[in-house]
């Protein structure tokens, strides 16, 4: 469902301003055009278009300590400090990696 409190892009990737969010139409802009969207967020003037809406969720960014050893898998941490502590006498390195990935990104 269409909201005016979530942010929305076309399906092609252009930013999109909302005005109204009525029963039956949704009205907003792309760029200066002037625009207009059924309630599913469905383009009016075509089926299936690059300019149906989608919502944009936020970005998280997750950080976690990695504990890399010769001949198995890493075991990953949320702070360096546990993987110190955790850390097996064969430990080769402990590395940080960074995930950045949008909300409910690969379910």
């Amino acid at each position: 469902m269409i909201s005016m409190d979530k942010k929305y892009k076309t399906r092609g990737g252009e930013g999109v301003t909302l005005y109204e969010v009525t029963p039956l139409l949704i009205f907003g802009r792309i760029g200066p055009e002037p625009e207009s969207w059924d309630v599913g967020g469905c383009y009016l003037r075509a089926n299936r278009s690059s300019k149906d809406l989608v919502e944009v969720k936020p970005r998280v960014t997750q950080k976690y300590w990695a504990n890399i050893y010769p001949n198995e898998a890493p075991s990953f941490y949320l702070n360096k400090t546990t993987a110190d502590c955790l850390a097996g006498t064969d430990r080769m390195a402990c590395v940080e990696i960074e995930f950045d990935f949008e909300e409910g990104e690969g379910l």
